[in-house]
């Protein structure tokens, strides 16, 4: 995989791109996350496709010059596709990047959309016994950590069961996220509270998306907190989608579950190019 940027609307983007030949798929990362979301899928040998990632402004290498936002993100990502001119049949969005994904394939940038574990309007309230002010309340925390308790409990409830010693380590890696978060408060502060917890821009935006019910298919952990998977199912329900909900699995699916993500993604592919 080649490390490569572009200047797209006033940021400096950085990605990396595959090249062997198979189809090329796009994929999109998360809030505060990076190209590298999904290192565990890019490293399996049994992969039919291309990996394409990119990091969104304010995140991994990329610049942040603009004011982020839900928008941002998805011009960003349309920009990279009308540039780099690469051809994508199948986009893949994590978390926030479900967004973008919707956005590319609404616009018929792609073909296809598989959603993992989605930003969507029902989020708040999918929860058993929580209020959506609690939802907001806890995601706030979660999000953008004050401090080492919220970070903790966010890096744990990220994972759902242990792997790679990461429950082991996890004093270690609250601490880093939490030094991640502070220096970035001022730049996400506006994404998380006026959009991602935002039940008014939920319902209206985030809806809006999923209502052009274009192709695409949602993957996501059965025991996710973050997105919970209710949220996810009666999306698919309303709309007739297929989903694929995994046990034993939380929201970093990507690390967790690798093997089903890429069972799934050369499943897509091959109905694509058949």
């Amino acid at each position: 995989m080649e490390k490569k940027k572009i200047n797209l609307l006033n940021e400096e983007i950085i990605y990396v791109e595959e090249n062997t030949g198979k189809p090329k798929v796009l994929f999109l990362h998360g809030f505060n996350s990076s190209y590298n979301f999904a290192n565990q899928v890019y490293r399996l040998e049994n992969r039919n496709y291309d990996i394409v990632a990119f990091d969104f402004p304010g995140c991994g290498e990329s610049s942040n010059n603009n004011e982020i936002s839900v928008e941002l993100y998805q011009k960003i990502s349309e920009e990279f596709i009308k540039q780099t001119n690469i051809n994508f049949d199948l986009v893949i969005g994590h978390s926030l990047g479900g967004a973008s994904a919707l956005y590319l394939l609404n616009k018929n940038y792609v073909k296809k959309a598989l959603l993992a574990a989605p930003i969507n309007y029902n989020i708040l309230n999918t929860i058993a016994k929580e209020t959506i002010n609690q939802s907001i309340e806890r995601l706030q925390k979660w999000l953008l950590p004050s401090n080492i308790e919220d970070a903790t409990d966010s890096s744990n409830n990220l994972v759902y069961k242990e792997k790679n010693n990461y429950k082991k380590n996890i004093s270690k890696i609250a601490s880093v996220f939490l030094k991640l978060s502070q220096n970035k408060e001022k730049y996400f502060a506006k994404i998380v509270r006026h959009q991602i917890i935002n039940p008014e821009f939920l319902k209206k935006e985030i809806k809006n998306l999923y209502k052009e019910n274009k192709d695409y298919e949602f993957i996501t952990g059965i025991n996710d907190l973050f997105v919970p998977f209710l949220s996810v199912a009666k999306i698919a329900n309303e709309y007739n989608k297929n989903i694929i909900g995994i046990k034993d699995c939380g929201h970093a699916l990507f690390f967790e579950k690798p093997q089903e993500i890429n069972d799934k993604i050369n499943s897509l592919v091959y109905q694509l190019n058949e």
